[in-house]
């Protein structure tokens, strides 16, 4: 990469794709400069803000991060991944309706966003809104029903609420899909007489 900003260091795709291998390699610092540098030739570079906003928040800066999602909403409103983004840095910041409300409009872009789903799913279970949180797992496992982290986290619910037959067949599910936790939750509530 040091070679091809030397010969062009007016393009802003090779400053990009350099801060992709530093992130790779876990410097941030470097990686969020370099997307700084993307930006700075080329303001309209809609990935470049969605990563550096991650590097930001990796980087301790909230507020840049959600800046830079704001940015990349105000390129492209039909980014679900920007809604994503700045709902994820939303619910790191325990603001869970601000997080619901971009969930929300990712979703709305983009129904089959099953990591958004998942999301949303996690924040609906910490505002204690379980049948919202099983009805975004539900739907994470009807569009694939190899979600194996879907179906623990689901079973967890139930087993809150009490309905250990149905969280049980979940971390059945869960465990053969993968999910080892799965397997010491049943051994707690798979029991005979646990209910």
């Amino acid at each position: 990469y040091n070679t091809a900003i030397a010969i062009n260091p007016g393009e802003a795709y090779v400053y990009a794709n350099r801060a992709i291998t530093e992130a790779d390699m876990g410097d941030y610092k470097a990686a969020e400069k370099d997307y700084s540098k993307a930006l700075i030739i080329d303001k309209n570079l809609l990935p470049a803000y969605l990563n550096r906003a991650i590097m930001r928040e990796k980087l301790g800066d909230q507020e840049g991060a959600i800046a830079d999602c704001n940015m990349a909403i105000k390129l492209n409103m039909f980014s679900d991944d920007a809604y994503g983004l700045r709902g994820y840095l939303r619910f790191q910041a325990k603001e869970y309706h601000d997080a619901i409300e971009d969930y929300n409009k990712a979703l709305k872009i983009n129904p089959e966003n099953k990591r958004i789903l998942m999301s949303r799913a996690i924040t609906w279970y910490e505002m204690k809104k379980y049948p919202e949180a099983l009805e975004d797992y539900t739907r994470a496992i009807e569009l694939n029903p190899q979600f194996g982290e879907a179906y623990y986290n689901r079973g967890l619910i139930q087993i809150y609420l009490k309905d250990t037959h149905k969280g049980c067949l979940d971390m059945s599910k869960a465990g053969e899909l993968g999910i080892q936790q799965a397997y010491k939750v049943l051994k707690i509530y798979g029991q005979p007489g646990n209910k």
